[in-house]
């Protein structure tokens, strides 16, 4: 993934830089902490189009009927944007984006993009980390890794 900024160490793929400890998601948890605002604002999107997908779901609406348990549960799971972590918001867009969640990335939101484009646009731009940031959120049991 990359050398850690601090000492030089090559090939650094976790959270922590395995010789001097130190983090290696510092500035990217510094951005998530600045940006929380506009980040659930942009979450609240995604959470009200999957919402929708949950209630088409219940009632038998919803076009595919073969989506497996552990995808449809996560549904149900969905922290509200009053109680997300910026964290969580970044593990949840890479999930639309390439994960359990890609089952639902063609779902139109009500601005007009596909979930998964607007997560990919949206939310992850500018996150090229963002696999670090999945790893710490494993450490920290992020809602969804």
């Amino acid at each position: 993934m990359g050398d850690c900024p601090f000492c030089n160490a090559t090939d650094q793929r976790g959270p922590v830089c395995l010789r001097c400890g130190k983090s290696l998601c510092e500035a990217d948890i510094k951005k998530l902490n600045s940006q929380r605002d506009e980040l659930v604002k942009k979450y609240k999107v995604c959470y009200k189009t999957l919402k929708r997908v949950e209630k088409s779901i219940k009632n038998g609406s919803y076009e595919r009927n073969n989506l497996p348990d552990d995808v449809v549960i996560i549904l149900r799971k969905l922290p509200s944007p009053e109680k997300i972590e910026s964290i969580d918001i970044i593990c949840i867009a890479d999930s639309i984006s390439r994960s359990k969640l890609e089952y639902y990335y063609q779902v139109p939101t009500d601005i007009g993009k596909s979930l998964g484009e607007f997560a990919r646009q949206e939310i992850l731009k500018g996150y090229d980390n963002r696999d670090r940031l999945i790893e710490l959120s494993k450490l920290k049991n992020g809602f969804l890794t």
